[in-house]
Parts: C-alpha cells; structure tokens; sequence
C-alpha cells in the first residue's frame, strides 16, 4: 500500500446547521421501529434559542409519527 495521507496544517471547520434525530427502538426485538430527523440552523442563535427550537423542532417531528397517544389504532410495522 502507498503512504498514508495525512495534512500538516490543522483545519477548522465551524458548523452553522444543526440536527435532531427522534429513533424509536423495539427493545424486545432490539431494532429500529421509527425514525424522525429534523435539520435547522444554529447560527446565531443563544443557548436559550437553541433550546427552544430543539424543542419545536422535536414536536414537529413527532407530528409525522404515525401513532397518537390514546388512539385505538396501533403502530403498523
């Protein structure tokens, strides 16, 4: 194999977008039943706003969730 490629520089990269995963696991079954993703910027933006969005954003990914609490009908796999 050749030489390993590697940087003599350090490179700082700043990220201005941040992500919420929602993962519903089957612990019995121990796989993934569901999943919620939501991507949005963080530039910006104070801890406190930061929170509060990560909780929207939260609720908005739930709104696509295919099952409500005290519903009859239960979650198709």
């Amino acid at each position: 194999m050749g030489e390993p490629i590697y940087r003599e520089r350090a490179q700082l990269v700043r990220y201005t977008e941040g992500t919420v995963n929602v993962d519903l696991v089957d612990a019995r079954e121990k796989r993934l039943v569901w999943e919620g993703i939501a991507v949005g910027s963080a530039a910006g933006r104070t801890p406190a706003e930061r929170r509060e969005r990560s909780g929207a954003a939260v609720a908005k990914i739930f709104e696509s969730f295919p099952h409500r609490a005290g519903s009859a009908a239960a979650l198709t796999r």
